[in-house]
């Protein structure tokens, strides 16, 4: 039997929030929360897991999705690993906050990945903005296959990231479609 390889990496975005009389700054800070990955197995998927749930919430600052899917693109591109699918999973509860300077917005950041045969996947978590949902599938989410799972609400999220990963590891390409004649 064959394993099935899959690899992983973990990238946070840390953003402090600075507000003047005017504007609200966001500084981002890149943090690699853990280098590349290689799983191979069931044991190794369990290791990998209980990393992750050690990991806490970040909940300060703003939302860089075009700087994280842009970091995701790099990281992706230089790590040395080939894969006939790649794919930047985002999840999130707001949309992209204003910058500073020198920023990358969301949909900017999707047409890079897209135009690099990347995939963007997203989970967006509803509990604060109602429509995030549409805001996902507008500026976030593309390329071959992607798709958007939902989380109405953060007791959810982790239910909606397990149908997600089950959804991308058992990924079934569409090789045929029925056309009706009259469409």
């Amino acid at each position: 039997m064959t394993a099935v390889v899959r690899v992983f990496a973990a990238l946070w975005l840390l953003a402090a929030t600075t507000t003047t009389s005017a504007e609200t700054i966001v500084d981002v800070e890149l943090v690699i929360a853990m280098p590349w990955q290689v799983i191979s197995d069931a044991a190794g998927a369990e290791a990998f897991a209980r990393t992750i749930d050690t990991w806490p919430r970040r909940i300060e600052g703003g939302t860089g999705i075009g700087t994280a899917v842009f970091h995701g693109v790099r990281q992706i591109e230089e790590n040395q690993l080939s894969s006939p699918r790649r794919i930047i999973d985002v999840s999130g509860d707001g949309r992209e906050t204003t910058m500073r300077e020198y920023y990358i917005t969301a949909d900017q950041a999707r047409a890079m990945a897209i135009l690099r045969g990347i995939t963007v996947n997203g989970l967006a978590m509803l509990n604060d903005e109602p429509d995030l949902d549409g805001y996902y599938r507008d500026q976030v989410i593309g390329g071959p296959d992607s798709f958007l799972m939902i989380a109405h609400r953060i007791e959810d999220f982790a239910t909606a990231m397990r149908r997600k990963l089950i959804r991308e590891f058992k990924y079934r390409p569409v090789v045929s479609q029925w056309i009706e004649e009259n469409q």
